[in-house]
Parts: C-alpha cells; structure tokens; sequence
C-alpha cells in the first residue's frame, strides 16, 4: 500500500478552481458555481500542496474572502 500513497491524498486540491462549471467547482473568487451565494474556502481550492505548509496560506484565503 505504501507505493501508492501520493500527495493526491493531501487536503489541496480537492477543488478545482475555473472560469465555468464544466470545467471545474467554483471561480477565482472562491464562490461555488452554479450558487447564489456559497463560498468554499481552505487548501482545498489550491491545484497542489508546495514543498512547505499550506496552513497560513488557508488563513490568508479566509481573510480574503471574509473581507
């Protein structure tokens, strides 16, 4: 089993993010497409984890967004 573990089983990317629904969950501005108003925010709307934590980057999306 330890062969196929990967960073495809890391919290990011979890949401792709796109310009239309077809091709993706939700835009730029992390609105969820298709929605009137609901929001997704976390690790999960980054393509992929870095070399580093994520953690403070998520913050900063929440910031972002709640403002």
């Amino acid at each position: 089993w330890i062969n196929n573990v990967g960073d495809m089983h890391h919290q990011a990317g979890g949401m792709i993010r796109s310009k239309t629904a077809e091709e993706g969950v939700g835009d730029d501005n992390l609105k969820l497409h298709n929605t009137e108003n609901i929001y997704v925010c976390g690790a999960c709307v980054m393509p992929t984890s870095s070399y580093g934590n994520i953690t403070l980057t998520s913050l900063a999306l929440t910031l972002r967004l709640a403002d």
